[in-house]
């Protein structure tokens, strides 16, 4: 026959009251709502998905990296690498990435591009993403 020797006896643990629960995740976005339960000032109406797609359109954005500047007096320009060993230059107005990203902003390592996604409720927001050059 077994004898089995009996279990330790371990102090009870302090009790805790998490307490946080009601406030919002430090990993969700803050947004501000408003009466109709829209993003507040980032709201927008459809944009024209009707209208002729320009070629870097037609990859996501993460798929492009930004390789280069030209410049003038007058203007600058980016250049942007598809991933597929091919550079286009692109300028101020041009569209780029798969969520009708437009060009907002060229600097000779940067690149800002203001997006147009979906907002999960019907409707849509703006997004801002940037491409760099790498120093690799």
């Amino acid at each position: 026959m077994v004898t089995l020797k009996s279990l330790p006896i371990y102090p009870s643990a302090e009790l805790f009251s998490y307490s946080a629960h009601t406030l919002r995740s430090p990993f969700n976005l803050k947004r501000q709502l408003i009466k109709d339960d829209s993003l507040s000032g980032t709201a927008i109406v459809a944009p024209d998905e009707d209208r002729l797609q320009e070629p870097l359109e037609r990859f996501d954005i993460t798929a492009l990296s930004m390789v280069g500047s030209l410049s003038t007096e007058a203007q600058i320009w980016g250049l942007i690498n598809d991933g597929q060993g091919k550079i286009y230059r692109v300028a101020l107005g041009n569209y780029i990435g798969r969520n009708l990203g437009v060009i907002v902003d060229i600097d000779e390592r940067e690149l800002a591009v203001l997006e147009t996604v979906r907002d999960g409720k019907g409707g849509w927001v703006k997004r801002y993403r940037t491409l760099t050059i790498n120093s690799d």
